[in-house]
């Protein structure tokens, strides 16, 4: 009872950092009142929800190592949680976790106003590496969709038509920023509207082959199904040097 009582307090008073942060405009993670089995995480205060009940844990570096020891356990993951009390909801479904200080990382989240819905993006080198819906209701996790990747598929068929090689081992194509503005964007509590560029090549790079299109969609949150998608194409070939 005790010890339950000290991890609620602690929560607490971690929270209370964090809401003393965001008044002054300044943004720290941290890892007080996380429980004790959990103390090597941080609360990532950028995807903390409007009521500051859920948000996404982290992983400390350490937890992260290049050469993980044959045998242990894989901690090098990213969880969307329950704060008041703990509760792990979902683990986020990626091959790349943000961790603490990761090169060419980040982590952000934007959530309906009633906290019934969040997008968690998780970013790389380029722009978004992954995006998640996740679903809220009565303090649980009702549903969860692999946003980018059902927005990746949308792109896939133009892609093969291109006949171009991949980005590289990894992924097909990528997707780019663009002035910062999200791929993914709630338009009002029903509706997830999307705009993205994907690119085989990134760097633009002169006499390769590469293929460059846009996708526009809506996803509508209720029928968890696109309810309109468009892909243009905007080149296939290989790259000329600029100005000719």
């Amino acid at each position: 009872m005790w010890r339950t009582i000290f991890t609620a307090a602690l929560l607490f008073i971690g929270l209370g950092a964090l809401f003393a942060q965001e008044e002054s405009g300044e943004h720290q993670d941290t890892s007080v009142g996380l429980p004790r089995e959990y103390a090597d995480y941080l609360i990532a205060s950028s995807t903390l929800s409007p009521d500051k009940k859920f948000a996404v844990i982290y992983p400390k570096t350490e937890l992260c190592p290049d050469e993980p020891k044959k045998g242990s356990e894989d901690r090098c993951k990213d969880y969307l949680v329950a704060l008041q009390p703990f509760q792990i909801l979902t683990v986020l479904d990626t091959k790349w976790p943000e961790f603490e200080h990761k090169n060419r990382g980040g982590m952000s989240a934007t959530w309906l106003k009633d906290g019934s819905a969040v997008l968690v993006t998780l970013d790389s080198r380029w722009g978004p590496g992954d995006v998640f819906l996740y679903e809220i209701r009565g303090g649980r996790l009702s549903r969860s969709t692999n946003l980018l990747k059902k927005v990746h598929d949308l792109l896939v068929p133009d892609y093969k038509k291109a006949n171009v090689g991949r980005y590289n081992d990894y992924h097909d194509f990528v997707f780019e920023s663009e002035d910062d503005v999200p791929v993914c964007k709630f338009a009002d509590s029903t509706q997830v509207r999307i705009h993205g560029t994907a690119t085989t090549d990134p760097k633009d790079m002169a006499g390769e082959k590469a293929w460059d299109a846009v996708v526009e969609a809506t996803w509508d949150i209720p029928k968890a199904k696109f309810t309109s998608q468009k892909v243009t194409r905007k080149f296939a070939g290989v790259r000329k040097e600029s100005g000719l």
